[in-house]
């Protein structure tokens, strides 16, 4: 008997009781094992009727037969409980020891699988054991290296920091701020934040730039550029208003408060209204006063590091039970690891930019091969088909002798000429063969061998 998939373990126990009757207080739960008989139903293995204290189920040939294969001698393995393809990946990982080579999805390959994606989904979905994440690597052009790598502290619920988190204080008073501090300050275009909370602010940026210098970082205000009417395309939802500059990466932070608007527009405006309150009545706009752009701000200050945290907490804020300055250790940490990755991406990318330069390289050695091969085959095919003319020449001049007879040819000197001259044609063409000189390689010459790469470097097609 053959089933479209085997029964696990949980379906064969049911089968079993449904052969033995359902008797009572075999099964823990009647309704799952009811459940499990209509699957078993579905499958033709046993028939039901009734419904709660009339439901009755038996067993059918094909279930007894399914039994029978069962207690045989070459018994089917049972089916394993369905997992999702990211739990799947997860435990291949952990089954092979931590790292797993897996064939790379091409942007044309519409039924490969995804595994870099996998992997990301993986991590947001929460499948990766506490403490550990999923590192993709490039192997090859053809290959990827997923690994299992526990080399980072995760919080294990984004509430309170682990043990291993040094406090950040933040000072109550400051008569001198960090320069990114004061420009922050004095930046008013920057801010997401009410006037009322920037002097707190001010003081949270002073201690974040302080620390992360103190850890060999660097620290600066975002630049933005402005045209010649003031018009920018900085987003603080994408740019943030602090960078931070950690092993040669860059990385995004932005503060703001909710219920706060942006300053910049706000000032924008209100330059605007004040400059048409001063025209002449006629030559007024009737420029409306703008609306103050923390008049809905609420105190409660928010951070945000920018970058991709692949699912895990990077954003903080104040909240009933902590501050934002309690979670300044957080932020920091979340940076790092943003750093970490990112590094890990561009060895990542130079891996893949190398072997896809290696790979260039051979196939442009194989083209430059391949193409004076058949130039040689060429030349080859041309010398045989002289020497195949070269012959028939000569026989062409040994017929014309034949029928003329040697006085008539040497009584008429055009004819000696003109056997004479076939006769070199066909000498030249049968001399001792040399090899011939390598044709010209010319980039546009290779393409033809090349399987669809540009022959002007790895990053063309």
């Amino acid at each position: 008997m053959v089933q479209r998939k085997t029964l696990n373990e949980t379906q064969v126990a049911v089968l079993r009781w449904v052969d033995d009757g359902c008797p009572e207080g075999v099964v823990a739960d009647v309704v799952s094992a009811r459940i499990s008989a209509a699957a078993l139903r579905n499958r033709g293995l046993v028939r039901t009727s009734g419904h709660g204290p009339t439901w009755k189920a038996t067993i059918t040939a094909a279930g007894k037969e399914y039994l029978q294969h069962v207690d045989g001698l070459n018994p089917p393995l049972p089916r394993q409980p369905n997992v999702s393809v990211t739990q799947q990946l997860v435990d291949d990982l952990v089954a092979a020891g931590g790292s797993l080579r897996v064939p790379r999805k091409r942007w044309n390959d519409k039924g490969g699988v995804d595994y870099e994606r996998r992997a990301r989904l993986a991590e947001s979905y929460g499948k990766v054991p506490p403490g550990s994440r999923l590192v993709v690597k490039t192997a090859s052009a053809e290959e990827l290296v997923i690994e299992l790598v526990t080399d980072r502290i995760v919080d294990a619920d984004g509430s309170d920091p682990p043990p291993a988190l040094t406090p950040l204080p933040v000072p109550a008073r400051l008569s001198k701020y960090h320069r990114v501090a004061q420009e922050f300050r004095d930046r008013t275009t920057l801010h997401e934040v009410s006037r009322k909370a920037l002097p707190r602010v001010s003081r949270i940026v002073h201690a974040l730039a302080a620390e992360a210098e103190r850890r060999g970082y660097k620290v600066a205000c975002v630049h933005v550029r402005e045209d010649g009417y003031g018009r920018t395309e900085w987003k603080p939802t994408n740019d943030g208003q602090l960078v931070f500059s950690i092993n040669g990466h860059q990385l995004n932070v932005r503060v703001w408060e909710k219920g706060a608007g942006q300053r910049g527009p706000y000032e924008h405006q209100l330059k605007r209204w004040k400059h048409d309150r001063e025209q002449p009545f006629r030559l007024m706009q009737f420029v409306d006063r703008p609306k103050p752009y923390d008049s809905g701000a609420t105190g409660e200050l928010n951070m945000e590091a920018l970058g991709s945290s692949y699912g895990r907490q990077k954003s903080w804020g104040d909240r009933s039970r902590w501050k934002l300055d309690d979670r300044l250790p957080n932020l920091l940490r979340e940076l790092e690891v943003q750093a970490v990755e990112a590094e890990e991406r561009r060895l990542a990318k130079e891996r893949e930019q190398a072997e896809r330069e290696r790979q260039w390289e051979a196939a442009m050695e194989h083209a430059k091969r391949r193409l004076v091969d058949d130039h040689r085959l060429e030349v080859l095919r041309n010398r045989v088909r002289a020497w195949e003319e070269a012959e028939a020449i000569r026989a062409y001049c040994d017929a014309v002798e034949a029928r003329h007879g040697a006085d008539a040819i040497a009584a008429d000197p055009d004819a000696v000429q003109w056997l004479a001259l076939a006769r070199e044609h066909a000498h030249r063409a049968q001399q001792l063969p040399r090899m011939p000189a390598d044709p010209e390689v010319m980039p546009e010459r290779l393409k033809p061998y090349l399987g669809g790469r540009s022959p002007y470097g790895p990053h063309r097609w």
